[in-house]
């Protein structure tokens, strides 16, 4: 496991990707079965600017404490009580972990983008704003709903009465939206717009005939 995380350390190292990014913080632990306080929306101030080496190799010495901590435990329960239990899940999860460390899905199985389509990280490349990261959420939201085979949610939700929130819809409410006929609305609107235009179309005959003088009128004239 040492051995997998130096090869990366070099791999890092050899890179030396100097791009500046704006990464976001990681998840706060959550309660399961949706106990406890909602999540807080990320804030534009809580990301953090670094380098993808300086960011991956922080990255790095985190999972090495983690192996390290978790591995001096596990022998130390078993020299002292006995308890192998804990040695045989250490050397069980090892390796799953390192399997789904996103380090190892980079520079080993060279594993560019998340299963949704989005960057490993997380990262921007801009200094976020409010806006920004409004714009970024409703993408996400309409990529989901795409999986998720919802067409509309928006219009769900204008059906309902509610606002749509950005986490459930990426449409905005202020933004004018296109409405998609069938072919048999088509054919209703097309009939109507021609008998408004044949209506019109008499009133001007109309309008000419009244406005042009008659023979009569002509031979008195005269």
């Amino acid at each position: 496991m040492l051995a997998a995380y130096f090869f990366i350390y070099q791999k890092v190292n050899s890179k030396s990707d100097s791009k500046t990014i704006w990464v976001p913080p990681k998840a706060k632990p959550s309660l399961p079965f949706g106990l406890g306080p909602a999540p807080e929306p990320v804030k534009p101030e809580d990301f953090e600017k670094t380098t993808y080496k300086d960011y991956e190799v922080k990255l790095l010495k985190e999972n090495v404490q983690q192996l390290i901590m978790g591995g001096a435990m596990s022998y130390f329960m078993t020299l002292k009580f006995q308890i192998y239990i804990s040695l045989v899940v250490q050397i069980v999860t090892m390796p799953l972990n390192l399997y789904e460390n996103i380090l190892f899905k980079k520079y080993i199985m060279g594993v560019t983008k998340k299963d949704d389509g989005s960057l490993l990280y997380g990262e921007v490349f801009t200094q976020p704003t409010v806006e920004s990261l409004a714009a970024a959420e409703r993408i996400r939201a309409a990529v989901a709903a795409k999986a998720n085979g919802e067409t509309a949610p928006a219009a769900e939700e204008e059906k309902s009465n509610l606002t749509p929130s950005v986490a459930k819809s990426a449409i905005d409410p202020t933004e004018p939206r296109v409405e998609v006929l069938s072919d048999e609305d088509e054919k209703k609107t097309s009939s109507k717009k021609g008998k408004k235009s044949t209506a019109a179309a008499a009133v001007k005959k109309e309008e000419k005939e009244d406005d042009t003088p008659s023979t009569e009128s002509l031979n008195n004239i005269d």
